[in-house]
């Protein structure tokens, strides 16, 4: 190979060497710039990813009582529009008390037949000479009642079981007769016992206090949860009763809230009417549940008012869902980021619900004939469709599944509209459950299904007679003492006092 042959190889040689590496090090090149691609994507899906979770978290923070189902407690200032009325009720001009011109409430004064102790006074001297009066009765003197509590000894009665022997030889020893309790408390004191436990929502160690310094009587925690338990066992049949009677109502609302039994997670369920409520414990909130509350009748054609829970898809009459809760639903679509289609649709639903809670606040007043709110009701019920088929159309997230939610419960958003006596809410049912929430938080639940049992049977028993205006403490000394002769229980059903 001459000189010139040889160099051209190796320039040859060289320049292949070169592109190799050029090849190399654009191949790197393009590794690298696949690698930085998939981290901008990686850190795009990031980014998108945190903005949702800030916006949810964002909506989160907007939640209060208005705009969704959290309880008024849970707002903490963050309602603007209970905080406007705040505001505006602190600019105004009025001082704290009864206003000028108002009509003053006082206490009437007792009849004489009812009074149990009179007093006479009579003046000393002549208020302008000073001269001694005589003690004259006046015919219209003038009255000046003071109501004083007696103090309070608790009253013991001790039975001495005498033990006589028989000529025979055999000794025998009194018993008790029937109508004296077996246990050391009287049905008073226990009925006393479980009203501040159950209706007061008192602390077994505040009732212990209580009854030491009111009433003077010592009682132990083990007496005062004895005590519960003799009360809950007299109010079983009651309660049964009642429940049997919750199952041929024509028209029955239903609700639930969390509960706690011991370290488990409980729900105490709720039906009733505007004469009744009927409360009972469980461990889950399902459909099985809900047909143990509301009994499982195929055949059943009563009205039931609910919220939108699954757990009462399975009734076979009419049902009627709560308007309370769409409307807070609406609100918190309308308050959604400006132009979205949850706050387009949203805004829309908002003013239309509360177009139809005017029209029927006045038909409940008397002011609007049901016929002529039924005729206003029929655009609304039209434009009401349109908006939600347009809304489960639209693609949003947001409110897709509201809308279809709500177009598969069509029919039971109306039955108010055509069944009288059914109510648009389910305000009744959530009334009832506030004494239990408010004790819930009270009390952390309870210990045991023993513990449950007493309370499900006591608010029972307190809400049913207070809504029939009967006397509380009556009925649980009469339901104790039946238990213990084994007499008829009084009953909690309206009607029968008795």
């Amino acid at each position: 190979m001459s000189r010139a042959e040889q160099r051209i190889a190796e320039l040859e040689a060289a320049l292949a060497e070169r592109d190799a590496e050029a090849s190399g090090r654009e191949a790197g090149h393009r590794v690298r710039h696949a690698e930085q691609a998939l981290r901008i994507a990686e850190g795009e899906a990031r980014i998108e990813k945190l903005e949702r979770l800030v916006e949810k978290l964002q909506e989160r923070l907007g939640l209060n009582s208005s705009n969704s189902s959290l309880p008024p407690s849970t707002d903490r200032g963050k309602n603007a529009r209970r905080n406007a009325k705040k505001a505006k009720r602190k600019r105004g001009k009025r001082k704290r008390g009864g206003q000028k011109g108002h009509t003053g409430h006082h206490r009437e004064l007792l009849p004489p037949e009812q009074v149990d102790a009179f007093q006479d006074h009579y003046p000393d001297a002549c208020d302008n000479c000073g001269k001694e009066l005589p003690e004259v009765s006046d015919e219209d003197p003038f009255r000046h009642q003071v109501t004083e509590l007696p103090p309070v000894k608790p009253h013991v009665t001790e039975h001495r079981r005498h033990l006589v022997t028989c000529t025979c030889g055999c000794e025998t020893r009194a018993g008790l007769p029937p109508e004296v309790p077996k246990g050391i408390f009287g049905p008073r004191l226990v009925a006393t016992v479980t009203l501040l436990t159950g209706l007061y929502r008192l602390s077994k160690r505040n009732a212990r206090r209580v009854l030491r310094e009111l009433f003077g009587v010592e009682m132990s925690l083990g007496s005062v949860s004895q005590c519960e338990r003799l009360m809950s066992d007299a109010l079983a049949r009651p309660h049964a009763e009642l429940h049997r009677h919750v199952e041929t109502l024509p028209i029955v609302h239903a609700d639930e809230t969390s509960w706690r039994q011991g370290h488990q997670g409980h729900w105490l369920w709720v039906a009733c009417t505007t004469a009744l409520a009927f409360f009972m414990i469980q461990g889950r909130r399902t459909t099985q549940c809900a047909k143990e509350l509301l009994g499982d009748t195929p055949a059943r054609a009563a009205v039931l008012l609910t919220d939108r829970l699954g757990s009462y898809a399975w009734w076979p009459g009419r049902r009627q869902v709560c308007w309370a809760h769409l409307l807070r639903m609406f609100q918190g679509l309308a308050e959604k980021k400006n132009g979205c289609f949850a706050q387009i649709y949203g805004s829309q639903l908002l003013l239309l619900t509360k177009q139809m809670f005017r029209w029927w606040h006045r038909v409940r007043d008397g002011t609007l004939a049901r016929s002529t709110f039924q005729h206003y009701m029929r655009p609304v019920r039209k434009e009401f469709e349109k908006l939600l088929e347009d809304a489960a159309s639209c693609g949003s997230l947001s409110i897709t599944g509201k809308a279809e939610a709500l177009l598969d419960d069509w029919d039971a958003l109306w039955t108010f509209l055509t069944v009288e006596g059914v109510e648009p809410t389910n305000n009744l049912a959530e009334r009832d459950l506030r004494h239990a929430v408010i004790h819930r938080r009270t009390s952390f639940g309870t210990d045991s299904a023993r513990g449950s049992r007493f309370i499900e049977r006591m608010l029972t028993a307190v809400e049913s007679l207070r809504k029939q205006d009967r006397d509380v403490l009556g009925f649980l000394i009469d339901a104790h003492r039946a238990h213990a002769l084994r007499w008829p229980s009084p009953s909690l059903l309206p009607g029968l006092a008795a």
